[in-house]
């Protein structure tokens, strides 16, 4: 695996506001503002000896160790505000445990080694690409800047469900939040489910598709081609899961399942209300309430085709490039993703969100929509942006090339690469 330098000689600034979902969810939040676009990457992390001056030999707080951290903010050199990491999947994680670190920055792999009192903390780490499916520019200057922050790391500073991870002023430097697994349903985040059983409902369930995003960010989805309803969700360690009001309702009164699909999710909304802790056995999912009643019963959607997965547009069409490969494809720069299902596109080209429809038949893909931006992006997002709503539009076949698609136009050409997240 590559290893990339993980001290800036300078950086890039963007500032990232709360990340919008999709479709009717569009309408809610902000989007990105990127300011400027330079980053070089340069000298390893100093060795973990050099810090031994700084962090004295001991026993680091337990609170740290035997978790999984979400990396959600961390601190941009010579500026005075954090950058926040989009939410996203695969989770920008941290776990600490024997003097040992593993993580990742939702691409590439972290590793390293940290040493600590019980509010002291020094942490050497280093990041690795991924070699099957090589990380964006963009993930590896996220990367490199993360790496810069944990160098300055001397304070550990626990605070309700986070750890504030500080220089030796007490300038936090990385804000880790709490995964609780098997309570905060951060170990399903971005999976696709069956609804096979629900409280006080009669109808069957052939069509709805549940999807677990990442909490308030894009929360908990039933939706059928119908109809679709949305909620956030959030996890106290004092009240525990908690599902509140939808962000999102409606769908195509025109379409005959219109009443039958509502009534099913307006029964899913009354008992997700009720829910406070789930069960994972094998493929299914089971939501209990206050008193451990099951109310409602998931299994896991296994779809190895194109819908209901999340997937990573790694390669798009530029007929002008010579820096394409065999199949005139070019590297996306700028993180770029797409989810199809039940007859909807989410998902962002790299600059601004999706908005469109798509129909399946066989191997055959059509693709109706395009993308829209707010705020402000950078020139490359949104040449990047155009270029790929270009490359998806109108009929496209699927080729599958092991776990990844390859989209091609109906005279043969190449136009998308897709791959797994």
């Amino acid at each position: 695996m590559k290893t990339i330098a993980t001290k800036p000689r300078f950086m890039r600034v963007c500032q990232r506001l709360p990340y919008r979902p999709g479709s009717i969810r569009r309408l809610l939040g902000s989007l990105p503002i990127c300011l400027v676009v330079s980053f070089a990457l340069a000298a390893l992390s100093p060795p973990l000896a050099a810090l031994d001056d700084a962090v004295q030999r001991g026993t680091v707080s337990s609170s740290l160790e035997g978790h999984q951290w979400r990396i959600s903010q961390f601190y941009v050199s010579n500026s005075s505000w954090l950058s926040t990491l989009p939410l996203r999947v695969p989770i920008p994680y941290f776990a600490f445990q024997d003097g040992k670190i593993e993580g990742s920055a939702g691409c590439g792999q972290f590793t390293g080694t940290y040493r600590g009192t019980d509010d002291q903390l020094a942490i050497s780490a280093s990041w690795a690409d991924d070699t099957k499916s090589p990380c964006s520019d963009e993930q590896k200057d996220e990367a490199a800047k993360i790496l810069h922050a944990l160098a300055s790391v001397r304070r550990i500073r626990p605070v309700y469900d986070a750890l504030l991870l500080q220089d030796e002023n007490a300038v936090l430097q990385v804000r880790l939040a709490a995964m609780q697994s098997g309570k905060d349903l951060s170990e399903l985040h971005d999976t696709f489910w069956h609804l096979n059983q629900l409280e006080g409902s009669t109808v069957n369930f052939p069509q709805p598709v549940i999807n677990i995003g990442e909490g308030n960010s894009s929360g908990i989805t039933f939706s059928t081609p119908a109809y679709l309803i949305g909620f956030p969700f959030q996890y106290h360690l004092l009240t525990g899961l908690d599902f509140v009001a939808a962000y999102e309702k409606g769908g195509d009164s025109k379409n005959s399942n219109y009443s039958q699909d509502q009534q099913v999710a307006n029964v899913f909304e009354g008992i997700l209300h009720k829910v406070v802790s789930y069960e994972l056995k094998k493929d299914e999912l089971t939501f209990f309430d206050k008193d451990q009643h099951p109310i409602m019963v998931l299994s896991s959607s296994l779809n190895t085709g194109i819908e209901n997965r999340k997937w990573r547009i790694a390669k798009y069409r530029v007929d002008s490039s010579d820096q394409t490969d065999n199949d005139g494809l070019i590297d996306t720069k700028n993180r770029a993703w797409i989810v199809f299902s039940n007859g909807r596109v989410d998902g962002s080209p790299g600059g601004g969100v999706w908005g469109g429809t798509y129909k399946l038949s066989g191997e055959e893909l059509a693709f109706d929509g395009g993308f829209w931006y707010e705020g402000m992006w950078s020139p490359e997002q949104l040449d990047q942006g155009y270029a790929v709503s270009r490359a998806f539009k109108g009929e496209r076949l699927i080729e599958h090339r092991g776990d990844q698609i390859l989209l091609r136009d109906k005279s043969g050409q190449a136009q998308i690469l897709l791959v797994p997240f």
